[in-house]
Order: structure tokens, then C-alpha cells, then sequence
């Protein structure tokens, strides 16, 4: 089981850069503001993760598209399929064999992640990033 996306697993994380330059976090965080094509390529400039702040600003809320909620899983779906269609990561995903992937996290992302603190410790586990990454890993196999 790997459960950190960091060290010899860092290539996992949504925050990893490619060689080719590509970040799924960066394109994740600007697909939110297809509409508003000034907020999303002010986020493409920025390094990932402060692109990721910007876009969770609160003044940002009402500029995301109306419908995020329904087709989040299926962006962040097609941005990792992406990153693993080229190599070394495609390999690299690959050889994680079988192992059961968790993106094992600090800031209370039960969503895409499993956060094991304290306060999270009841709250459901959902994974999604950790799934999407096992799908797309068999389908390279």
C-alpha cells in the first residue's frame, strides 16, 4: 500500500511537474474557470500551489462554472490520464504494481485524498484521486 504521495512517490502527486512541463494541479484549478479565461491563465502563470490558493480565493466562488460539482471527477479523470500517457511516467505508474494507492494527506482532503488527523478520523475516506490513478494504471497495463 502506498499511502504518501512524496519520495520515490512524489511523481503521484497532483503537484508534480512533468518533464514536458505539464501539472495536473495547475490544470485542475484553471479548468474551474473555463468562462472567465482571465482567471484561468492568471492561475497558469502562477507555480501550482499558489495557483491553487488564488482559485479557492473566496472572491473566485462565484466565478466558477455553475457546473464543477458534476464534472469535477471526470476533469481530474482526463489531466491524469494525460500525465500518465507520456514517459518516464507512464512506466512509472506502472510499476506501482498492484499496490493500493491513497493519497495519505494533512489538509483534511477526504475527497480526492484520506486525511489522518485527529478531526478527520470519522469522516468517510473517498479516495478519488488514489481510484483514478489504480483505474488508469490497469488500463496501462
Amino acid at each position: 500500500m502506498i499511502t504518501k504521495f512524496k519520495d520515490d512517490y512524489e511523481f503521484l502527486s497532483n503537484f508534480y511537474i512533468t518533464k514536458n512541463g505539464y501539472c495536473v494541479e495547475a490544470y485542475y484549478q484553471a479548468s474551474k474557470f473555463i468562462e472567465h479565461p482571465e482567471v484561468l491563465t492568471k492561475i497558469m502563470s502562477m507555480k501550482p500551489g499558489k495557483g491553487k490558493r488564488f482559485a479557492n480565493l473566496p472572491e473566485h466562488k462565484s466565478l466558477i462554472r455553475k457546473d464543477w460539482k458534476k464534472v469535477n471527477l471526470l476533469v481530474m479523470e482526463n489531466l491524469i490520464r494525460e500525465k500518465f500517457s507520456n514517459e518516464p511516467e507512464r512506466s512509472m505508474l506502472k510499476n506501482t504494481g498492484d499496490e493500493e494507492l491513497i493519497e495519505g494527506n494533512y489538509w483534511h482532503d477526504n475527497f480526492y485524498g484520506s486525511c489522518d488527523c485527529e478531526n478527520c478520523k470519522f469522516i468517510p475516506k473517498l479516495n478519488h484521486l488514489g481510484k483514478i490513478l489504480m483505474k488508469i494504471r490497469e488500463e496501462i497495463k
